[in-house]
């Protein structure tokens, strides 16, 4: 029986697939639920786990099961956050991924997506809370709004440490800015916890160079892999 994963967030709809050993054997970034359907036939999906962090959509497909993430499930770990009701299903599906990937250990997550999200869980499995910052786009739209003069830039390939012209002061300002608090979170932590597991996902990931001493675990479809192991757990709540 092959399952079937949904991400969506503000900017994107995430999909991944995976196979009766809870193998990833398939992600895309797709444009809407008919192209996710279009996927879960091709594969044979029976059911599916939906993470919306974003606006609310409409399920029309009636062949297979599908559940809805929220904050009432079963969890792999154990929630002390004080307003438990108000994480982001994006934030608890990562950390249900450190608990999987990573038993027993100490775990730093950075999701850089719209907004960056940055959650810690320990070796006990505890998660006490976490912080939300601008993403990159963010902080570009930002600086562009709430002025009168600074234009609107994007990402590019500049590599000075100081930007040479007003584009560049912009666009590196937003990337090394994000980089920069990134390596400051991550060496307070190595200050703080031994058998420290770092991990960056999301979608922002491909444009930051961050370097440091102990391994970081790359990868983009960290929160995929939480979700199957949510959906795993939770099947049982599945209406059929």
């Amino acid at each position: 029986m092959n399952r079937g994963v949904i991400d969506k967030g503000n900017t994107r709809l995430k999909v991944g697939i995976f196979n009766s050993s809870n193998e990833l054997i398939k992600s895309a970034t797709v444009m809407n639920m008919e192209e996710c359907e279009l996927l879960f036939n091709e594969f044979y999906v029976n059911s599916v786990l939906i993470s919306n962090s974003g606006s609310d959509f409409e399920i029309t497909d009636k062949t297979r099961s599908y559940l809805k993430l929220n904050t009432q499930f079963n969890l792999p770990f154990i929630n002390l956050y004080q307003t438990p009701n108000t994480l982001g299903t994006d934030r608890i599906a990562a950390l249900s991924a450190a608990v999987l990937l990573f038993p027993d250990s100490n775990v730093l997550i950075f999701d850089l997506g719209t907004c960056l999200t940055i959650d810690f869980i320990n070796e006990k499995g505890e998660y006490k809370g976490g912080n939300i910052s601008p993403g990159l786009n963010m902080r570009y739209k930002a600086m562009h709004e709430f002025t009168s003069k600074l234009p609107l830039v994007e990402i590019n390939s500049y590599t000075e440490l100081m930007g040479n012209c007003t584009q560049n002061a912009l666009s590196n300002g937003g990337k090394l800015g994000l980089k920069f608090e990134i390596e400051g979170y991550i060496n307070f932590y190595q200050q703080q916890y031994s058998n420290l597991q770092i991990v960056l996902t999301g979608g922002d990931i491909q444009h930051l160079d961050i370097t440091q001493k102990n391994k970081i675990f790359a990868d983009p479809n960290f929160v995929l892999h939480g979700l199957c192991h949510l959906l795993i757990l939770n099947e049982k709540n599945i209406n059929h």
